[in-house]
């Protein structure tokens, strides 16, 4: 609860890394952040929420969580262990949606993951999906085998990062792996927060030091100067937290 607070006080927006069990969800928070999270190929490699600081191209702060692996039907007995990543997905402002887009049944798995989302009332959320192990594919295709028995339009249906991306909004294609597409991938994150921040003028009187450096913490400050007995900020912050600072606030754009 007291971690929860923090994070409610600096009004960061939390970005919930989601996916099918080793799409290469804590690859990508390792890769963006340097967290140090177990990332194996096998079910349950990672079963607590991580969470890591992090700060767009663009200089807003968001908090990066990461999640357990989804699966079609939960074990009943790892459900209690889930319980935090769920309240993580469930309370985020952004879904990062990780796509393992080299295997065979990608859509299927996709598609088990929104069953949970919307079992957990988190479906609907705004999402960026990231067609992740590019690096894996042959021609925009997946190069791992199917079943000799998948012949026909069974074969056929195997999607392709091509079709990924005509059917998916706000999707991009990388390799957690290699580190490629991240700048394009940021940037849509980027995109799709844009709204929850804003830029304004604030004047503050100095001796409120707590308040001068809340700013600092939940936003990104571009110019400051004393005028009398004010601290004069122009910052780009969370647009809840310019509500709270409306007292001080001069301009707002």
């Amino acid at each position: 609860m007291t971690e929860r607070g923090g994070r409610q006080r600096l009004h960061w927006p939390v970005v919930s890394i989601i996916g099918y069990t080793n799409s290469g969800k804590s690859t990508l928070l390792n890769a963006l952040t340097g967290a140090g999270v177990l990332a194996e190929d096998k079910l349950f490699a990672t079963l607590d929420p991580t969470t890591r600081k992090f700060r767009l191209p663009n200089n807003q702060n968001i908090l990066l969580s990461d999640t357990v692996g989804f699966l079609r039907k939960l074990p009943h007995h790892l459900v209690e262990a889930f319980q935090a990543t769920l309240e993580e997905v469930a309370e985020a402002d952004l879904l990062l949606h990780v796509v393992d887009a080299s295997h065979p049944f990608a859509a299927d798995q996709m598609k088990a993951v929104e069953v949970v989302l919307h079992e957990i009332h988190a479906g609907g959320k705004p999402t960026v999906v990231a067609l992740n192990k590019i690096d894996r594919l042959e021609n925009g295709r997946s190069s791992i085998l199917l079943d000799p028995s998948l012949v026909g339009d069974k074969q056929d249906a195997c999607p392709t990062l091509a079709k990924f991306q005509r059917d998916l909004d706000h999707a991009v294609p990388i390799s957690a792996r290699d580190r490629t597409n991240f700048d394009q991938l940021l940037d849509e994150v980027a995109n799709r927060l844009a709204d929850r921040r804003v830029s304004v003028t604030l004047s503050i009187p100095a001796e409120r030091a707590k308040t001068i450096a809340l700013v600092y913490r939940s936003g990104y400050v571009t110019a400051r100067r004393l005028d009398d007995t004010h601290v004069v900020l122009e910052a780009q912050i969370p647009k809840v937290l310019a509500g709270e600072l409306s007292p001080y606030v001069v301009n707002h754009e």
